[in-house]
């Protein structure tokens, strides 16, 4: 498959100046005998550059988590990176990139697809305990937009609460039955503490935006202090919110 880039008109407005191109391949496996199936392995994708001055490209893998309860099938795809190793000298999973890195891949920019948008509340996660961002969170930003020298983000907007500690994962929220509770866990947790927060803000009157809610909200919320931020500015938000943890069950 080839596809040749020659740029979009002024009708597409933010992104005239940029070409987008998706690549997507049949899965490897699967239920269904009659589908065909792509064969399983490293894939190469070759870009060539073949007139004008020089230009960058950036390239993303978008993944599909599995959902939450379900069984685990296959492995995440990934690009390939020429390192030595995943984990550092104690065995810990390295999470950044922490000294120079010279190769094509890197483990910036890397952002929820929804949360590039300029309106959009993004939200990291954190341990409560420590206020230190979780191994998890992707570590965007995304990169500049077409024209701007800089993205419109630096980070998450702010970090919430998706784990009591590094030996206690997850935060309380409500069972689908009855008074019953369950621990929660990821950033998929930690969104709705803040969706919650606005909802009330709202709720209790005085405010007419989205943005006017949080900042209002916020204003009540413990701060955590950051001293044990990670060094990637991409997964740390200007603001760490914790919901205490004796107000878990009554804020379900």
């Amino acid at each position: 498959m080839s596809y040749v880039a020659e740029g979009q008109g002024p009708a597409f407005g933010f992104w005239n100046d940029r070409d987008v191109v998706l690549v997507a391949v049949w899965p490897t496996a699967g239920d269904d005998p009659k589908r065909p199936w792509a064969p399983a392995g490293t894939w190469s994708v070759k870009i060539a550059h073949l007139s004008g001055p020089a230009t960058e490209v950036h390239g993303w893998i978008r993944r599909n988590d599995v959902p939450f309860g379900t069984r685990a099938r296959g492995r995440q795809s990934r690009f390939e990176r020429p390192r030595p190793s995943d984990e550092d000298a104690s065995g810990r999973p390295i999470e950044v990139d922490l000294e120079p890195y010279d190769g094509p891949v890197t483990a910036g920019a890397t952002l929820n697809g929804i949360a590039t948008g300029r309106r959009t509340i993004v939200v990291g996660a954190h341990r409560r305990d420590a206020g230190a961002p979780v191994p998890y969170p992707a570590a965007g930003p995304a990169i500049a937009q077409a024209g701007l020298q800089a993205p419109h983000r630096t980070g998450p907007d702010l970090l919430a609460p998706s784990d009591a500690s590094a030996a206690r994962r997850g935060v309380l929220g409500a069972g689908t039955r009855g008074g019953s509770a369950v621990r929660l866990n990821g950033t998929s947790a930690a969104a709705p503490a803040v969706t919650r927060a606005i909802a009330r803000r709202f709720a209790a009157g005085g405010v007419v935006s989205t943005e006017a809610a949080l900042g209002a909200e916020t204003l009540a919320w413990p701060k955590v202090q950051a001293g044990a931020d990670a060094p990637d500015p991409g997964r740390t938000g200007a603001e760490r919110l914790a919901v205490p943890a004796g107000d878990e069950r009554r804020q379900r």
